[in-house]
């Protein structure tokens, strides 16, 4: 069962968020839906830099192997 829980934080985007894992994959789309589409970018920028990261570690494994 997911239960929300409020937070007193300023930031509204940090107020309410659910515990359990019921809905989660639902709510979640649904909040990154609502970003502007400058956050959106922002935030698939920061993916690709850590999949190139992770790429080069793993890179640099088999080079140790």
């Amino acid at each position: 069962m997911s239960e929300i829980v409020k937070n007193n934080s300023p930031d509204p985007r940090q107020r309410v968020w659910e515990q359990g894992w019921e809905n989660h994959n639902r709510l979640q789309l649904e909040r990154l839906a609502r970003l502007p589409l400058s956050e959106k970018l922002a935030w698939l920028e920061e993916a690709q830099r850590l999949v190139r990261h992770m790429q080069s570690q793993q890179i640099g494994s088999r080079r140790r192997d």
